[in-house]
């Protein structure tokens, strides 16, 4: 019964403080599912959030049912672990269904648009540094912020990264096709 309510309240708190999608929950979903209750390994974690960029919808709602299942399935069995996947996913779901809630209610009774515009200019700033916070702790995770023993694998990481970045960004690739490429570069190179 305590797993639920650790499950609900980590998931509740990602979904209330995610502001800007998924991009910035990913700092929070790595400390709550990572580094705070241990519930996916590093390399699972990655994997998934790798997977869930490719997959349709939101990367944090996969998290929230992945990580729901493979909690409890050992426990329940897979009908107890389906269960506890909607719960996780539903849990994620509430606060953004209240914030859209206050949303609409202020933008029906608010007077004042300019205070809208001043709001949403604070907010901006955040969904960066979220997605900087969520890049460096993933690339801390996967050893490239650390002191590593090996530089090519360091180095092989490093320009996999740019090379994704300047094909997705300037020359407009697939994201698909570059993640196809850089796993078949890294197969080779690693």
């Amino acid at each position: 019964m305590l797993l639920y309510l650790f499950l609900f309240l980590s998931f509740v708190q990602i979904g209330l403080f995610s502001v800007g999608g998924d991009a910035s929950a990913q700092a929070l979903l790595e400390h709550e599912v990572l580094t705070l209750h241990h519930w996916l390994s590093p390399e699972a974690c990655t994997d998934l959030m790798t997977l869930g960029a490719c997959l349709p919808g939101s990367t944090a709602q996969q998290m929230a049912v992945f990580t729901g299942y493979s909690t409890t399935v050992q426990q329940l069995g897979f009908g107890g672990a389906l269960a506890t996947a909607a719960f996780c996913s539903l849990a994620l779901a509430l606060p953004a269904l209240a914030w859209t809630g206050i949303a609409v209610r202020w933008a029906e009774c608010n007077p004042y648009p300019m205070t809208t515009r001043c709001i949403m200019t604070l907010l901006r700033p955040l969904v960066p540094g979220l997605v900087v916070a969520a890049a460096l702790l993933m690339a801390k995770e996967a050893g490239l912020l650390a002191d590593a023993t090996d530089a090519w694998h360091k180095g092989v990481s490093a320009f996999l990264f740019l090379a994704t970045v300047v094909g997705v960004r300037v020359y407009r690739f697939n994201p698909l096709f570059m993640l196809l490429l850089c796993g078949v570069a890294g197969c080779l190179l690693l």
